[in-house]
């Protein structure tokens, strides 16, 4: 009976230490597991926020590039309307002053 029970006592330590480097190695596995997921989540996350940064870089830049456009066609048009401005100023002040120089010569001969 004693010797029964001796093995009963060293089966039963063997199976515990058994159980309990199973469990161990059971429970470094599943914190591998679980490390990896989180480092897979935050690379996810990581890659999300860079993915979020260079749309908004984009987009930042695209809209300054376009207020740089709108900006200076407007300017653009401005410089081309006060081109034909004085073009025209410059014509019309020819025309009157051959208007003038004809009406001057057309006194002169009257007179």
């Amino acid at each position: 009976m004693r010797y029964e029970q001796a093995i009963y006592g060293i089966t039963k330590k063997i199976k515990q230490r058994y159980f309990k480097r199973m469990l161990q190695s059971f429970i470094a596995v599943q914190e591998d597991r679980l490390g990896l997921e989180i480092k897979a989540v935050s690379a996810d996350q990581f890659y999300e926020t860079n993915l979020q940064r260079r749309v908004l870089k984009l987009l930042r830049g695209a809209t300054k590039e376009l207020k740089h456009k709108a900006k200076y066609s407007r300017i653009y048009t401005v410089f081309v309307a006060w081109k034909f401005f004085i073009k025209e100023k410059k014509l019309l002040d020819k025309y009157l002053s051959e208007c003038n120089y004809q009406q001057q010569k057309s006194q002169r001969s009257s007179s």
